[in-house]
């Protein structure tokens, strides 16, 4: 922080509490560094002359924290129930089995968590759903999706006969779920089915290869993924559920769909390892409008992994990418509708999950142990210090 006067040989205070300065304030001498977000105020004195008006500047400083010390693994999905304490689900060990809740100061198990990978995150209030690979939540038996509340972990009743990687939760109720099973409540349900009071059902014939993400608008449903068909109809790695059957998003992308995310105005945006949407380049990332896709710019360098919307409906990128608008971004970029800017220097390794608090902080997992030159064991905290 420098401080500097037009009037030469003046003599300047400062306060960083917020109080007024005065004289007997902190005497500026030397640039100086901020460690936390705080206001500055400073008023210049010069013999015989009247002082000067009070400046006063609120300086917003974000940058990269740990959370504790991170987990031993992968972290794969992130999500915040409504008093914001964040849960964390992957394939780590240490801070819970493989699911963990942050509380703003400290990490919690879930019981005794899951005796497998969880894949997939989504709450309603204080209630926790968790898909993935496992086949036990809390010594529960529960396949591949569970549910956490009141300090305890439930089955929502058979559920899948395989991996569950992505899952929504529509009006409190029902839960969506998308993966590589072919069965869901005992029933066929190719790789997305619906449960609704632990009652399973399948969305029409599904799709023919992997569904890898989930995201809702009002009563619509969108799928992303591996799959080339959806409900028995050509859908290139993305379609729309209405209620009752399957469409493609115009022709949709040239190859897989990992990450959906759908913003205030209902705009949907699809980021993964394609290379083209509706037929024309859009590098990894891109917005349907309700009619056509196109390009978010340049686009990023590689994977797309995980997509969020901060509090101000800009688009948050992760992924294993380096740049993104042909800039350096190390694996995560925000697209604000018209340029790509960075979160300081970014991550040594892959993003795999993105979320946002009600605050506006931004949230990250992976597989990265650094960034910024900071160690961020596989995950951390990009806010206010």
């Amino acid at each position: 922080m420098t401080i500097e006067c037009a009037t030469g040989a003046v003599d300047i205070f400062y306060t960083d509490d917020g109080s007024d300065p005065d004289t007997d304030s902190t005497l500026y001498s030397a640039p100086f560094t901020l460690e936390t977000s705080k206001t500055i105020k400073t008023i210049a004195t010069k013999e015989a002359m009247a002082d000067s008006d009070i400046a006063s500047a609120w300086y917003d400083l974000y940058w990269w924290q740990a959370l504790g010390d991170g987990v031993d693994g992968p972290v794969y999905a992130l999500t915040f129930d409504s008093l914001d304490n964040l849960y964390a689900a992957g394939d780590f060990t240490d801070e819970g089995n493989r699911i963990a809740k942050w509380d703003g100061s400290s990490w919690s198990s879930l019981d005794a968590g899951l005796n497998s990978t969880g894949r997939g995150l989504d709450t309603i209030t204080s209630t926790v759903y968790v898909g993935g690979d496992f086949t036990y939540a809390g010594g529960t038996l529960a396949r591949r999706v569970a549910k956490w509340s009141g300090g305890s972990w439930s089955a929502l009743g058979v559920a899948t006969t395989d991996d569950v990687y992505g899952i929504v939760v529509y009006n409190t109720a029902t839960l969506y779920v998308g993966g590589d099973f072919m069965m869901a409540g005992g029933n066929s349900a190719i790789r997305i089915a619906k449960c609704f009071a632990n009652n399973w059902s399948a969305l029409g014939t599904g799709m023919n290869d992997r569904v890898r993400a989930l995201a809702m608008d009002g009563t619509t449903l969108y799928a992303g993924g591996e799959f080339t068909t959806a409900g028995g109809s050509s859908a290139n790695y993305v379609a729309e559920w209405d209620g009752s059957s399957w469409s493609a998003l115009g022709s949709g992308m040239d190859d897989d769909v990992y990450a959906l995310a759908v913003d205030g105005s209902g705009t949907l945006y699809a980021g993964g390892h394609f290379l083209n949407a509706d037929g024309s380049t859009a590098l990894r990332v891109a917005e349907w409008d309700g009619s056509s896709w196109s390009a978010l710019g340049d686009g990023v360098n590689s994977f797309v992994k995980a997509l969020a919307l901060d509090n101000d409906d800009n688009l948050i990128v992760g992924g294993s990418f380096q740049a993104a608008g042909g800039n350096a971004a190390l694996r995560i970029a925000k697209w604000d509708g018209s340029s790509w800017s960075t979160f300081g220097d970014g991550m040594d390794n892959t993003i795999h999950a993105v979320t946002v608090d009600s605050s506006g902080n931004v949230y990250v997992g992976g597989v990265f142990t650094s960034g910024s030159g900071l160690t961020l064991n596989r995950i951390a905290k990009w806010g206010k210090k």
